[in-house]
């Protein structure tokens, strides 16, 4: 019933509020003006009605004496006694209904519908009305008047704005959590700078390594960025939310009437147990890793060009990343062992041009074998092409020591063979 009853008075106030409305703009009446058909418009809509009057006739713009209402399409003369007349009341009505508009309303009970609040349960601290008082609710309990009550409640504000005044102010360490981001992302920045500077005029290869360290920067850029602003939101909202209480808590100090006062009191008394109940935040440093200090572009100087792939991220990222080294295979010791014996069986072939008095044989020999090891290196260095080249960079060095072992052990091999047939 009571709901009904609220609904039907909201119902009746917007019916209201539409019959003060113009129906050009939809807007509540500015100098309402009443044509001869008793419709109002106000002065400026009506005078742009008359603007657009006027009717062109074989390219000729004749201006009609007369306008017509845009509701009822009845004409009403321009000017003169028949003309549009200022609507008096319907203007005071309007100045009257903004005037009751921006009037605090008083509040009506919740429970009980068109009951004023006009008493204080100082048991409950709330605003209630005569018959919640009489109600089983509030049996026993401390009734006030508005006047005392709001008194009462003015002493215990000045003690929560006290509070509220001597907690520790967010702010500054905002600030300091924004001054130490901007500082470790501009020496990042640099760092990543000197990286890409580092790495502008090698070789591919070391493109490679470039976009490694680059990627790791970016990385950390990234993390660390992450990292302050999730630190940052923990603590905005509790800063916002302590400093729009104590705002709201410094303006109701200028508020004289009871009523509302305690209206405001009751939500300031809520925002202010919520802040106390929950902790003041504590600034946490992101970057205790110390990844940032151990990470030196200077020591590259010392650094070979042909050394360039040892080139390596920081050692705290690298141990994340350690794989165990390659291991042989079975088909790899059975390949050098062939070659071994191949090797072998050439020298005993070969062994009787060191002692023979014929050295037609041995130039022979040497001059083929020559040539076999010139064959063999170029193909060794095609083959070394092929694994840096189309293989990738990561799969050569993977298998670099297992490789270049077993071919410096040949060329070593045949080597000692030519210097011994000279």
């Amino acid at each position: 019933y009571h709901q009904q009853q609220q609904q039907q008075f909201f119902f009746r106030e917007e019916m209201f509020e539409q019959n003060l409305l113009c129906p050009i703009c939809f807007s509540l009446y500015e100098e309402p003006q009443v044509l001869h058909c008793a419709h109002s418009f106000c002065k400026t809509c009506l005078d742009g009605v008359i603007q657009n009057s006027a009717v062109t006739i074989a390219n000729v713009t004749v201006k009609r004496s007369t306008i017509k209402c845009p509701l009822c399409r009845m004409e009403t003369f321009k000017k003169g006694l028949r003309g549009p007349k200022n609507n008096d009341i319907l203007k005071s009505i309007v100045e009257k209904y903004k005037l009751m508009m921006a009037a605090p309303k008083i509040t009506s009970c919740e429970v009980h519908a068109g009951q004023p609040l006009n008493m204080y349960c100082s048991t409950d601290r709330k605003l209630i009305c005569g018959v919640c008082a009489t109600s089983k609710e509030h049996k026993g309990h401390v009734f006030s008047s508005l006047l005392n009550a709001a008194d009462k409640e003015k002493i215990l504000l000045e003690k929560l704005i006290q509070e509220l005044e001597n907690r520790p102010d967010l702010l500054p360490v905002i600030n300091t959590l924004t001054a130490d981001r901007d500082k470790a992302l501009q020496e990042l920045s640099a760092l990543k700078d000197q990286i890409s500077t580092y790495f502008a005029n090698l070789h591919h290869i070391l493109d490679q390594r470039q976009d490694l360290m680059v990627s790791y920067q970016e990385f950390r850029m990234a993390s660390l960025s992450r990292d302050y602003n999730s630190e940052m939101e923990k603590i905005t909202p509790a800063y916002n939310e302590q400093r729009n209480t104590l705002e709201m808590a410094r303006r109701l100090r200028s508020t004289s009437e009871p009523l509302l006062f305690l209206q405001r009191m009751q939500e300031v008394r809520e925002k202010v147990s919520l802040i106390q109940q929950t902790p003041t935040p504590t600034i946490t440093d992101p970057t205790d890793s110390g990844s940032m200090t151990n990470f030196d572009v200077k020591t590259w100087d010392s650094t070979r060009l042909a050394d360039a792939h040892t080139i390596s991220l920081p050692a705290e990222h690298c141990q994340r990343r350690r794989r165990a080294p390659p291991t042989t295979s079975n088909s790899t010791w059975a390949w050098s062992a062939g070659v071994l014996i191949f090797t072998l069986m050439m020298a005993a072939f070969f062994s009787a041009s060191f002692y023979g008095p014929d050295q037609i044989v041995s130039d022979q020999v040497t001059r083929e074998l020559n040539l076999f090891n010139n064959f063999f290196l170029r193909i060794n260095g095609m083959i070394a092409f092929y694994l840096r080249n189309v293989t990738g960079d990561r799969l050569f060095f993977m298998k670099r020591d297992k490789l270049c072992g077993t071919r410096l052990y040949i060329h070593t091999m045949f080597t000692f063979l030519v210097n011994n047939f000279h």
